[in-house]
């Protein structure tokens, strides 16, 4: 992992953390984001957009969020995202194309 990956992968958990209704329980890759941080389906609606907004990519539609239940899930979703965005950027103004990475699960389970 680079310097610029742990950085990206601290500021999403930053704003997990800044979001999470009980702060007062600590954030890390394991904890569950609606069990044990106290997330409803209306705040963690918040946190996807917040996420968007802070990282500058497209909306999330609710299949790319099924499955996302901890917080280290919601660093990879991130990630994945930033790559793709990246990705799709080169694309678009003709540069090397990106290869796609691989569907994983994702945040949506958790608001049904």
């Amino acid at each position: 992992m680079t310097a610029a990956d742990a950085a990206q992968a601290e500021r999403v958990r930053g704003l997990v953390r800044a979001m999470a209704p009980d702060q007062a329980t600590p954030t890390d890759d394991d904890q569950r984001l609606v069990e044990d941080l106290g997330f409803d389906s209306l705040r963690l609606m918040e946190l996807t957009v917040v996420l968007e907004r802070a990282f500058d990519l497209p909306r999330y539609r609710p299949t790319d969020l099924v499955g996302v239940r901890r917080v280290g899930e919601v660093v990879a979703l991130v990630e994945r995202s930033v790559a793709e965005a990246a990705g799709e950027r080169r694309r678009a103004h003709g540069g090397p194309s990106a290869q796609a990475c691989a569907t994983e699960p994702s945040l949506g389970e958790a608001l049904t």
